[in-house]
């Protein structure tokens, strides 16, 4: 379970072959090769510790490849024995603890990258550049999870070129999104869990109406708001409300304690499951939500599992559209709503 080395140049089939029938597993990312080991046989001390065995080591891995000719660079200076922390693909993993971080030089690197963008004295960026940096934070947001939804401006400009050779001024969206990136990048020693969330259903159901609001049921407990104000302007409409609903789940999910899980929510507006699924979306107020639904979620180590439900079977219907059900069953709302739904929604 760690990594043995880095390799210089291509490793032919044969190495491959020769590897497997020698009960190694190699993993390969172009030039970069991670060899797992799992234990043969464990051993319990008299205090209580592991002791494990394993069927080879560095040394059989290099006997194994020196017959191929394979030019390995020396340990000293890139790869390290086995060991449950590995660098590969540009990231750490930590097998013993399952968590996975963008290495630090990696880190430095697309900081300074976003940088360069954002120092520009002219302001203006071509293609090229666009596309590279769009790459960088793709790559990086396997860690920064949330950070997909702080690509969609990034990617809109992007369709805005004609050719390679037009340069245009980053628009404040994508300025915008990448201060965040920046700042978010500038914090050291962050890693992702890894751990297996387990799937919970609490039976939670939401939904929203044009002519009334928005309603949350969990169990046979509800919750509603009414849209008010200018809710139904710029591109914000009914799909908004849909996500909106979402985020509403989300918060009441990040007052409860419930940690490491995969939350189900059941919906009927298969639109805002797709991008919910995706982590993004091409409608820039319906991203900012996914972007706020993503945050609240992510201190507890949660996501959301959208699952579809017909509007017929969904309990939230006549809570959207003011058909409120017992006081005595009203839900317990322990959370403030962000200033940006403020002005749009009203607690009944």
């Amino acid at each position: 379970m760690a990594t043995a080395g880095n390799v210089q140049g291509q490793m032919a089939d044969a190495t491959v072959d020769v590897l497997k029938h020698d009960a190694v597993t190699s993993v390969k990312w172009v030039d970069d090769f991670d060899f797992l080991r799992y234990p043969s046989r464990t051993i319990v001390n008299e205090d209580g510790s592991l002791f494990f065995e394993y069927p080879y080591d560095l040394h059989d891995i290099l006997r194994i490849t020196s017959s191929l000719g394979i030019p390995w660079h020396d340990i000293s200076e890139k790869g390290h024995d086995f060991s449950f922390s590995t660098q590969y693909g540009g990231f750490e993993w930590d097998l013993e603890h399952k968590r996975i971080a963008l290495l630090d030089k990696k880190r430095k690197k697309y900081m300074h990258k976003i940088q360069a963008v954002l120092a520009n004295p002219e302001n203006r960026v071509n293609l090229r550049m666009v596309q590279s940096l769009h790459g960088t934070l793709q790559h990086a947001s396997f860690v920064y999870r949330d950070g997909r939804a702080f690509l969609p401006a990034l990617t809109h400009f992007i369709a805005s070129f004609p050719n390679a050779f037009a340069l245009f001024h980053l628009p404040t969206r994508v300025r915008n999104d990448l201060i965040w990136w920046q700042d978010t990048l500038s914090h050291e020693d962050f890693s992702r869990s890894l751990f297996p969330r387990t799937v919970i259903d609490l039976h939670i159901y939401v939904d929203a109406s044009t002519g009334w609001g928005i309603g949350l049921v969990v169990g046979d407990r509800w919750a509603a708001w009414r849209l008010v104000g200018e809710w139904r302007s710029a591109d914000r409409d009914i799909g908004w409300a849909e996500f909106i609903a979402v985020e509403l789940a989300a918060l009441w999910i990040s007052t409860q304690p419930v940690r490491d899980a995969n939350v189900l929510v059941h919906g009927d507006n298969q639109g805002v499951i797709d991008s919910l699924t995706k982590g993004r979306c091409r409608n820039l107020s319906r991203n900012e939500v996914i972007r706020r639904i993503t945050t609240s979620l992510i201190p507890a180590n949660l996501t959301l599992s959208t699952m579809y439900i017909p509007s017929a079977h969904n309990p939230a219907d006549s809570c959207s559209r003011g058909e409120l059900g017992p006081v005595e069953r009203r839900l317990q709302v322990n959370f403030e709503l962000p200033i940006e739904l403020q002005p749009f929604l009203l607690h009944v």
